[in-house]
């Protein structure tokens, strides 16, 4: 009797990070226009500040990574 193969299971990166353990926290001192343009950016993503400035940051440490 043979098997129907597995389908694979799609995970986002937002689903991982949620479901990760979350105990630290960055402080930042900015102007409020700096503030409402990072949270303007961040809603036109479709994420949350925390989620924005965390995929930036990944961005910008894989673009130096690579040189």
């Amino acid at each position: 009797m043979s098997r129907k193969p597995a389908k694979p299971v799609t995970v986002t990166r937002a689903e991982v990070s949620a479901a990760l353990p979350k105990s630290q926290t960055v402080q930042l001192r900015l102007a409020p226009k700096e503030k409402e343009a990072i949270k303007a950016a961040a809603t036109a993503c479709g994420r949350s500040v925390s989620e924005y400035l965390l995929e930036c940051h990944r961005l910008v440490a894989d673009k130096l990574a690579k040189g």
